[in-house]
């Protein structure tokens, strides 16, 4: 009695849409998901600090923030989006797009640094810039998913 054998010719080709794809995207590993937890608290207290000592307005922080000529109102705007960013970090869904406006935030804040404060105290803002940077990379996965899921109702209009 002969065993059966796998013949690939006698097996049709699928093609790419006889291919599930796959229900949910590549999760981080176990190390890598408790650093970016990590990250992402300490990330949130500090958007927390930021955003009390924004709120509290004492006078160092009216002063530097007028050197934008912009008014009051960018004080609160800056410390709104910390303290709404900072909760973001803490839901998984919005971790990641949290990180990336977050990102970009850091990269006013550096040139804010140099060409408007004159302080040249870049330390702060590029370590937060490259902190968030590795979360919105780790969390790149489900920023994609949440923006597919927000622009299918925008496809289907």
């Amino acid at each position: 009695m002969t065993s059966p054998t796998f013949d690939p010719a006698a097996t049709p080709a699928s093609s790419p849409s006889d291919v599930p794809a796959p229900s949910t995207a590549a999760r981080p590993g176990r190390k890598t998901n408790i650093a970016l937890w990590t990250f992402q608290i300490l990330t949130a207290a500090l958007m927390f600090n930021g955003a009390v000592i924004k709120y509290l307005a004492s006078e160092e922080t009216v002063e530097a923030f007028a050197k934008f000529g912009v008014g009051d109102w960018f004080l609160y705007f800056i410390a709104t989006a910390e303290l709404v960013g900072g909760i973001a970090l803490l839901i998984p869904r919005l971790a990641g797009a949290a990180a990336c406006a977050f990102a970009l935030m850091m990269v006013g804040a550096a040139i804010s640094e140099v060409l408007v404060l004159k302080s040249g105290m870049l330390a702060g803002p590029l370590v937060t810039l490259a902190v968030v940077s590795f979360i919105a990379w780790g969390r790149r996965d489900s920023t994609r998913d949440l923006v597919r899921q927000l622009s299918s109702p925008l496809r289907r209009a």
